[in-house]
């Protein structure tokens, strides 16, 4: 396929070539989980450039369930009351507190919110439930401080989305979501994966499958904390649902969106065409990224006005 009729955003395929300039390895050769991590951690600092202006960054630690977790924070020069918990992407099995560095920043900018990045417990090491807990518990110790969204992507979407469904009816029942191309059922029986898992735009079918049998071995397939869009999701918050046209998870997000359409949940769905899974990452680099950040943060507003 030509360039002329690929479907890839150019302005995405222009940050891919500055990334191969990198001279990293192919991310989807036959890479164990550890150098992945290495790979995926130099990957993510070179998204994460430049810094968002405005926005302060520093490094805290807290101990929650017996383990002492590293944060982020990020913070804007007038920030509003309460805290955005962010949870990264990367399977249950890759990344950090660091992963989003530039994403989480320009959060905070955007929602005028301080936003936190969290180093949850990754699988293969620790299977679910171990990170879920740990999301839960950084939850409760944030919302005796004011009010608490949560906002993630990919694997972190699912996390944040079965975070919310464990503490509804609880003080520390979050106020709002923002879900940035989930993934919400292991099944990979659905359009968008036969459409666009084969790797020409990034995460394949295989690669997914490989993540679920990492971080949920033997859940039942029923369980609404590991494959949410089996849950009932009726008393969830305003949730802001975004999808990317060439992804093979594209269709977690239309299914989630109808699900919380039916729930009657506020809800507003935002699917990008020309992007692929993991596009917002690349936010100062991309006009399309840039502005479904500002759709979201204009959804967060809407709701919670200040």
């Amino acid at each position: 396929m030509g360039d002329r009729k690929s479907p890839l955003d150019p302005e995405v395929r222009s940050a891919w070539a500055e990334l191969t300039r990198l001279n990293l390895p192919e991310f989807r050769q036959a890479l164990d989980f550890p150098q992945r991590r290495k790979q995926f951690a130099v990957e993510s600092a070179f998204w994460s450039q430049p810094a968002t202006p405005g926005v302060a960054s520093e490094l805290q630690r807290v101990k929650l369930l017996g383990r002492e977790l590293s944060m982020r924070r990020f913070v804007p020069a007038v920030p509003q009351p309460g805290t955005l918990l962010y949870c990264h992407g990367g399977g249950w099995c890759i990344g950090d507190h660091n992963t989003n560095e530039g994403l989480a920043g320009a959060l905070a900018l955007a929602c005028q919110r301080e936003v936190l990045t969290i180093d949850y417990a990754l699988a293969p090491e620790h299977p679910y439930p171990r990170g879920l807990n740990e999301i839960v518990a950084a939850c409760k110790h944030l919302a005796s401080s004011g009010p608490l969204w949560l906002a993630g992507d990919s694997a972190g979407a699912n996390l944040v989305l079965a975070a919310a469904l464990n503490l509804l009816g609880q003080p520390a029942q979050p106020e709002l979501l923002l879900l940035f191309y989930g993934a919400y059922d292991a099944s990979s029986d659905t359009a968008s994966h036969r459409e666009n898992g084969d790797g020409r735009w990034g995460l394949t079918t295989e690669e997914m499958r490989a993540y679920w049998e990492a971080y949920a071995p033997g859940a039942p397939p029923n369980d609404p904390l590991v494959y949410p869009l089996c849950a009932d999701l009726r008393g969830l918050p305003p949730t802001f649902v975004l999808g990317a046209a060439l992804d093979c998870l594209r269709d977690d997000s239309r299914l989630l969106a109808e699900r919380l359409a039916e729930a009657q949940v506020p809800s507003e769905f935002l699917e990008v065409p020309g992007v692929p899974h993991g596009f917002m990452k690349m936010q100062s680099r991309v006009r399309a990224a840039a502005t479904a950040l500002q759709q979201a943060a204009d959804f967060s507003r809407r709701h919670h006005p200040f």
